[in-house]
């Protein structure tokens, strides 16, 4: 059934970084939502591009590749170090590749006539890192955040942009409390960090490991269907 799915959705090469494509049903003058989608650790472009199935026909969705192969298959957004638990990563590679990750962005944008007033970017486990930190590096590019089992290490605060420049910024995060790829402790804390930034914060906790169910997926979506209804209502209003 997926194969003949992603026969629909060529691989894209045109862009910094490869990527699937879903356009949006229509583009309206001011353009259409846009969704930028990053897999994890070890996985491609295909994993979270399912989800667009489901993914309001109003937005276009965007599935990106990492830019580097991981030793063990699929790909990878930078390399880590786990030793006893505690997470390692080189923050040199991360900033190399969020750079690249913001130019392959605002490239595709361009390309299909985004809305730039409702961008989103969202992502799982390793993907969710990037996203989080793209969205605190740049708040005034996304209309909001997702984050699906995800963390970010105290020192990946050097990446925020200034507290002044977050106003309400919408974040929606979810982890399994038997999660023992990301502890929940790490989704906790990582919650706990991005509070001081945010008071739109959505936090879900689910009976589940390292992964996305059904419920876990319809509390994304009903998310996401409600920040898009928001944006839309203000783009109205202006």
């Amino acid at each position: 059934m997926f194969s003949q799915f992603f026969d629909f959705f060529p691989l894209q090469e045109d862009a910094p970084l490869q990527y699937l494509f879903r356009p949006a049903q229509d583009t309206p003058e001011g353009g259409s939502p846009m969704l930028f989608l990053l897999h994890g650790l070890g996985s491609n472009e295909e994993d979270l591009f399912a989800f667009s199935e489901y993914i309001d026909s109003h937005c276009a969705v965007v599935s990106l590749r990492a830019p580097h192969q991981y030793h063990l298959g699929g790909y990878t957004w930078f390399d880590v170090v786990i030793t006893q638990g505690d997470f390692q990563v080189n923050l040199d590679e991360v900033d190399v590749n969020l750079n690249k990750l913001f130019k392959c962005i605002y490239e595709l944008i361009e390309k299909y006539s985004g809305d730039k007033q409702r961008i989103f970017i969202g992502g799982f486990s390793q993907g969710a890192v990037m996203a989080l930190l793209a969205g605190m590096n740049e708040p005034q590019t996304f209309a909001g955040v997702l984050s699906l089992s995800g963390r970010l290490n105290p020192d990946m605060k050097d990446f925020f942009a200034e507290p002044s420049r977050f106003t309400n910024f919408p974040i929606f995060m979810q982890h399994g409390i038997y999660d023992t790829t990301i502890p929940i402790e790490a989704g906790r804390n990582t919650r706990d960090m991005l509070k001081t930034y945010s008071t739109d914060l959505a936090y879900h906790e689910y009976e589940m490991g390292h992964e996305v169910t059904s419920e876990s997926l319809t509390d994304m979506l009903a998310w996401l269907n409600n920040k898009l209804t928001t944006a839309d209502e203000s783009e109205i209003d202006r």
